[in-house]
């Protein structure tokens, strides 16, 4: 075992610093047996196992840090997310302390949209683990991943309890810096309750607390490549604007469908936000407001010094509220629509219009007696027999025939006359 001098607290002789405060570990206990390590196989708890007031009822899921679990307390019937970190990580002090650093920065916030974490503890196996308020409902990423594009109100109404969460984090020195969708979860019910998860990266820029509270080495990376800020990509230090880069890559990803850059690589991503300027949201969305390109560009300026306040980025999205704003247009289906229409309009056409093998059909006229005589030129007539009347109808009332007319007896030497058609 190995004692923390200033808790004087015993861990498994492979911690080198303390979990509690992270304070080196004391090696002079090391000829006190060694306890066995735990098996990799029991990085999952099973269910039933008690952490620390909770029992253990399923595993929700993992990440890099630690496992979830849904959990209950014995007693109260409280429900609650348990979040245990990995064996692995264990010996690394490090992650140990970005683990604590958690709970600690989530309780200094103290904010409804932050998720809250109101118990820790120690496993056994010495496996530090968090108690967290259980949540139901899914993350910004899954959230998108179903619905695409988001409509700008339903955008504005995710983004503005989001806005609220960061500024009293900055109030009290705390960076996110992993900001992602993945990190915003979306309550169930509408309309939406949103909460900030993971601060495990968070760094506290509080003057005047102590240098061992930033927990990660100059020059190291940390943060999610697709939104990633350009300074926080560099390694170099970083304020409380490089959440603001990060929430400028979140919105575009939000209204536009897909983030800002993206590559085949890490390298060529970070190589994007290092140099490429911001691309334009009119080439996803040609009916966005200016007024929101605009607040875009400035987020995911290179330079911290050019991007917007919070109070800013608010008072733009209250502005975008007031506006009537125009309706995103879906332009598969207006294609579909207008194909439609022009078929129905050529089938329209080809009916209306008479071909030339077609002719107008007679008008339909009451039956009259035939005259043969004066169809035909005077000298014919006195050819033809004398035509029986048409039969009639039974419904026809009776029509008396005209008679026939006797010809007049030609005179040879009268001239002819001449007939047209």
């Amino acid at each position: 075992m190995a004692r923390c001098l200033q808790c004087q607290k015993d861990w498994p002789p492979h911690f080198s610093r303390c979990p509690s405060d992270g304070t080196r570990l004391n090696a002079t206990l090391a000829e006190t047996p060694a306890e066995p390590r735990v098996q990799e196989n029991a990085n999952q708890l099973p269910p039933g196992t008690m952490a620390g007031e909770y029992r253990i009822v399923e595993r929700l899921g993992e990440g890099a840090m630690g496992t979830v679990y849904g959990a209950l307390h014995p007693v109260i019937g409280r429900r609650a997310a348990v979040k245990v970190i990995h064996l692995a990580l264990c010996a690394d002090a490090d992650a140990v302390e970005r683990f604590v650093q958690e709970a600690r920065a989530v309780n200094q916030i103290h904010h409804p949209t932050i998720c809250e974490v109101f118990s820790f503890g120690v496993l056994p196996d010495g496996r530090r683990f968090s108690v967290m308020e259980w949540l139901e409902g899914e993350t910004l990423s899954a959230h998108m991943e179903q619905r695409g594009r988001l409509p700008l109100a339903e955008a504005i109404a995710i983004l503005e309890p989001i806005c609220e969460g960061l500024s009293a984090a900055h109030a009290r020195g705390i960076i996110h810096r992993d900001l992602k969708p993945e990190n915003i979860f979306l309550v169930a019910g509408p309309p939406h309750a949103v909460k900030l998860l993971d601060f495990g990266l968070a760094k506290l820029a509080i003057p005047g607390m102590s240098d061992r509270l930033e927990r990660t080495r100059t020059g190291q990376m940390m943060g999610t490549p697709l939104y990633v800020s350009p300074e926080q990509s560099r390694g170099r230090e970083i304020d409380h604007r490089t959440d603001l880069y990060s929430l400028g890559a979140i919105v575009f990803h939000m209204v536009a469908g897909a983030p800002p850059f993206d590559a085949d690589n890490v390298m060529d991503l970070i190589a994007h936000h290092l140099q490429t300027p911001a691309p334009p949201l009119r080439k996803h969305w040609p009916d966005a407001p200016p007024a929101l390109e605009t607040l875009l560009l400035r987020l995911m300026d290179k330079q911290p010094e050019g991007r917007p306040s919070l109070e800013e980025v608010k008072a733009t999205l209250a502005e975008l509220k007031s506006l009537p704003l125009p309706r995103r247009r879906n332009r598969k289906f207006g294609f579909a629509v207008a194909a439609g229409l022009l078929t129905c309009l050529g089938f329209a056409t080809a009916l209306r219009r008479p071909t030339s093998t077609s002719t107008p059909a007679p008008a339909r006229v009451a039956a009259q007696p035939l005259d043969a005589a004066a169809l035909l030129p005077p000298h014919d007539a006195a050819v033809l027999p004398q035509l029986p009347p048409p039969a009639r109808h039974k419904s026809a009332k009776a029509v008396d025939p005209a008679p026939v007319r006797s010809p007049a007896p030609i005179d040879d030497d009268a001239p002819l006359e001449v007939f047209e058609k």
